[in-house]
């Protein structure tokens, strides 16, 4: 992974990826990234499609939420609201 991607992870507050269908393997390395360096994860899926590589991954620090064009951005504020 380039450095400049994993310094804005180390920088972040939370890190938010769409996973749906077949995103990269980048992105399952960032969101693996992001949760080893204990940063709170929104997985977003839409509705109707499937992902691979947060199926059957659990970690405290890690939300998965199936969204709708018209929900996404009420998904992300709750989410965002829910962090303690």
């Amino acid at each position: 992974m380039c450095a400049d991607v994993q310094e804005s992870i180390e920088d972040a507050d939370v890190m938010i990826a769409e996973v749906s269908g077949t995103s990269t393997f980048g992105v399952g390395y960032e969101v693996a990234s992001a949760l080893k360096a204990n940063k709170n994860v929104l997985a977003l899926v839409k509705e109707g499609e499937r992902t691979s590589y947060v199926r059957g991954l659990t970690h405290p620090k890690l939300t998965v939420m199936h969204y709708r064009p018209d929900n996404v951005a009420a998904l992300v504020s709750d989410f965002l609201n829910g962090i303690k």
